[in-house]
C-alpha cells in the first residue's frame, strides 16, 4: 500500500473513534439528566402542625425530568402501617389527626419512578408527638452504694422508644448513652459516689424526638435504715439502725424533744457500732431520732424518724353514770379525786392504786339535780349546783371528814350536807356557778354572767361577801394569793384584786382573740387556756405573748405550783386532741413536750404535788395519765 492511502486509512479511523466517544459522552450525560439514582430515598423530612387536627409532611427528591408518585405510609399508635396510606407527586403531605392525644403518629416516604418503574428504598421516619404524649417525672434513685435507678412515666403511645443522655461532673454529655425500646419506663446504672450525674431523657420514633426531660442525682452514702427505739427503763432509749454503706465511717444521730427543734449532730458513733443507749432526764414526752451515716466531710440522707414516748401512757380509765365537769384532787384529798358529774350528783374515787381506781360512792342524795363544780378544804367539800326548780345557783358544803382519811370503807347512803347557801348575794338571781376555788377563808365562784362571787367559809354558815362583775360569761376562777384569774370566754381573762376580799376591784384584763376557758399564774406569767389559740401565755410586767398552737380547742389548762411546788412543765388540754405537756423550763421558747392523745372529750384537769399522774375528767369518766417516774 501506498502512503497516500495509508494516510488516509488512518484518518478515517481517528474520526471514527472520536465520533463514538462524543456518542458515548452526548448519551452518558443525557442519561444523567433524566435518570436520577432511584436507591437513594427521599430527604430533608420535616413534620409541622399547620393547625388544630392538621399536620403537613415535606421533603425533597432529586427526580430530574422524570414522572415520579410519592407513597406515603402511615402508623397511628400501636397500630400496623398503613403503606400506602396516600399517594401524591407533590413533594408535600396534609393529613388530618387528632393533636391532643397520646397517639404517636408515624410516617414515612417511598419514591416510584414511573418512567423506569423502579422504587426507591423508604425515607426516614418522621413522627407527630402531641404535648401529652411527652414523658414526665424524671426521678434517680440511688437504689445501692454504686446503682441508680432511673425511672419516668411514658405518656406516648407507639413511640420507637427512648434516648437516655448522660453527664458525669464538668465531663461532655454522652448523647444516645442508652437506646431503649418502647413502653421502657426505667434502667439501673452503675455509679461512682461524691460527684453529679445527670440523665436526660426523651422518647422518639425514627428522626423525631420528644422535648427532653432532665434529673439530676449526688450519689452518696445510702441512708441507714430500720431505725429501732426501745425503752430498757424509763429513764433510757436504745438507738438500733442497719448500716447501708460500706465505706461508712461512723454515724451522726439527730435528736428531737416533743415539738422543739431538731439537735443535729446529737451524738457521733463510729461504725461499725450500731446502738446507742440515750440516758433521759425529762420526766416524761416524745423523743424522736434519725440517724445518717458519714465517711470523710460527706454524708448521707437521714434514715426514716423514729418517735417513742416516755411515759404520757394511760394508767386507767373509770366511768362515772353522770356528765363530769370539774375535778378536784390534792394532797388533802388523800388520793380521793373528786368530780362534779351534772346530774349524777358528784362521785369519789378513791385513787390510791392510780392502775386500779375504785368509785368507792357514789351518791347524788341531798343535792340539786345539777352539780357543777367541787373543791376541798379541811375534809369539808364545797359544790356548786344549780337547782332547775330554784332558778339560781347554790353552795353546798359537804362534811367528807369520815371518808377522805381511809380508804375501803364503806360510805354513807346520805352525804352529810353541814350547809346550803345561795351563790348570789341576791338569791332570787338568776347564774350558773360554773367553778369553784378556794384560798384561804374564802370560796371565789365564777357565776357566769354575774362574774365574780366571793363567800366566807371560815363559818358554819358560809357568808357571801362581795360581788365583782367582770364582763362575759364567767367560766373558770383560779385564785393566787391577792389576785383571782377569771376566765370568761369571748371577753379573755380578768385578774381581780382581793387582797380585800370585801372590795375586789380589777388591776388587768387580757382580751382574746379566741375563747379564753381556764387560766392558772406562776412567776408573772398568766398560762391561758384559749379555744383556737392553743396555749397563750403572757407576760405580766410587758404584755409579751407567746402562743403554742394545738391545732384543736384549748379548754383547760394546770402549772405545778398550784399544788406549791414548781416545775416546768403546763399540761394543756384540748377538747379536740387530748392532753398536751409543754415545757417552759426557757419561757421565753415554750414547746410541746408530749402529747396523749384521746377519744373522748377532756373537760378538768388536777395534779397534786407529790403524784406523778394527771387526772383528767373527761366526757366518760376519770382518766390517769402518767407523766413522770
Amino acid at each position: 500500500m501506498n502512503k497516500k492511502v495509508f494516510s488516509k486509512t488512518i484518518n478515517i479511523i481517528v474520526k471514527l473513534s472520536l465520533l463514538t466517544l462524543l456518542l458515548f459522552l452526548l448519551f452518558s450525560c443525557g442519561a444523567d439528566l433524566v435518570s436520577p439514582d432511584i436507591n437513594i430515598p427521599p430527604d430533608n423530612l420535616t413534620l409541622d402542625k399547620i393547625a388544630e387536627g392538621q399536620i403537613e409532611i415535606s421533603w425533597t427528591y432529586n427526580a430530574g425530568s422524570d414522572t415520579v408518585m410519592y407513597y406515603i405510609a402511615k402508623k397511628a399508635g400501636t397500630s400496623g402501617w398503613i403503606n400506602p396510606y396516600n399517594i401524591t407527586e407533590n413533594k408535600f403531605f396534609q393529613d388530618f389527626i387528632p393533636t391532643s392525644d397520646t397517639l404517636v403518629y408515624s410516617y414515612q416516604i417511598t419514591a416510584y419512578n414511573n418512567s423506569t418503574g423502579v422504587q426507591s428504598s423508604p425515607s426516614e421516619i418522621v413522627a407527630y408527638f402531641s404535648e401529652y404524649s411527652y414523658p414526665s417525672d424524671l426521678q434517680i434513685t440511688q437504689i445501692a452504694q454504686d446503682q441508680l435507678e432511673i425511672s419516668w412515666q411514658d405518656h406516648s403511645l407507639g413511640e420507637e422508644g427512648f434516648y437516655v443522655d448522660r453527664k458525669i461532673g464538668e465531663d461532655n454529655w454522652v448523647n444516645k448513652y442508652r437506646s431503649l425500646g418502647e413502653n421502657t419506663t426505667s434502667f439501673v446504672d452503675f455509679t461512682n459516689l461524691y460527684e453529679d450525674v445527670i440523665y436526660r431523657v426523651k422518647a422518639f420514633s425514627g428522626i423525631t424526638n420528644t422535648p427532653t426531660i432532665t434529673d439530676t442525682i449526688f450519689p452518696t452514702l445510702l441512708a441507714p435504715s430500720n431505725l429501732i427505739l426501745e425503752k430498757p427503763d424509763n429513764q433510757q432509749i436504745r438507738i438500733t439502725w442497719q448500716n447501708n454503706s460500706a465505706s461508712a465511717e461512723g454515724f451522726f444521730i439527730d435528736k428531737k424533744i416533743g415539738e422543739s427543734d431538731w439537735i443535729s449532730d446529737y451524738v457521733y458513733v463510729e461504725s461499725p457500732i450500731n446502738t446507742y443507749i440515750d440516758d433521759i432526764e425529762l420526766p416524761c414526752g416524745d423523743f424522736y431520732y434519725r440517724v445518717r451515716a458519714v465517711e470523710g466531710i460527706y454524708t448521707s440522707p437521714y434514715s426514716a424518724e423514729e418517735k417513742i414516748t416516755i411515759f404520757l401512757d394511760l394508767i386507767s380509765s373509770t366511768p362515772t353514770a353522770g356528765n363530769p365537769l370539774d375535778i378536784f384532787i390534792s394532797e388533802e384529798t388523800n388520793w380521793y379525786a373528786l368530780i362534779s358529774d351534772l346530774y349524777s350528783g358528784f362521785a369519789l374515787i378513791d385513787c390510791v392504786n392510780p392502775g386500779a381506781p375504785q368509785n368507792q360512792n357514789y351518791n347524788e342524795e341531798g343535792l340539786p339535780d345539777r352539780t357543777l363544780s367541787v373543791a376541798v378544804k379541811n375534809n369539808m367539800a364545797y359544790v356548786t349546783t344549780l337547782s332547775g326548780l330554784e332558778e339560781h345557783g347554790r353552795l353546798f358544803v359537804v362534811d367528807l371528814s369520815p371518808i377522805l382519811p381511809y380508804h375501803g370503807i364503806e360510805f354513807p347512803g346520805v352525804l352529810q350536807i353541814a350547809a346550803n347557801v345561795p351563790v348570789s348575794g341576791n338569791p332570787d338571781d338568776t347564774y350558773v356557778p360554773y367553778d369553784i376555788y378556794i384560798e384561804g377563808d374564802y370560796a371565789y365562784i365564777a357565776d357566769g354572767a354575774n362574774g365574780l362571787e366571793i363567800i366566807y367559809i371560815a363559818t358554819s354558815n358560809p357568808e357571801h361577801v362581795a360581788n365583782f362583775q367582770t364582763g362575759g360569761i364567767a367560766r373558770r376562777v383560779y385564785v393566787n394569793e391577792s389576785y383571782a384569774y377569771v376566765s370568761t370566754g369571748l371577753n379573755g381573762v380578768v385578774v381581780v384584786d382581793i387582797t380585800d376580799p370585801n372590795n375586789p376591784f380589777e388591776i388587768d384584763h387580757y382580751t382574746t382573740t379566741g375563747f379564753s376557758l381556764d387560766a392558772t399564774e406562776r412567776d408573772g406569767y398568766v398560762f391561758i387556756a384559749d379555744g383556737e389559740n392553743g396555749l397563750k401565755i403572757v407576760n405580766s410586767a410587758t404584755g409579751e405573748i407567746n402562743y403554742i398552737y394545738t391545732g384543736g380547742f384549748a379548754n383547760g389548762v394546770y402549772v405545778q405550783g398550784q399544788g406549791r411546788l414548781l416545775e416546768d412543765h403546763v399540761y394543756l388540754l384540748d377538747r379536740e386532741k387530748g392532753l398536751y405537756v409543754i415545757d417552759i423550763s426557757d419561757i421565753s421558747n415554750p414547746y410541746i413536750l408530749g402529747y396523749h392523745e384521746m377519744d373522748s372529750e377532756p373537760v378538768s384537769i388536777a395534779k397534786f404535788f407529790f403524784s406523778s399522774y394527771v387526772f383528767i375528767a373527761d366526757s366518760e369518766g376519770l382518766k390517769i395519765i402518767q407523766v413522770a417516774p
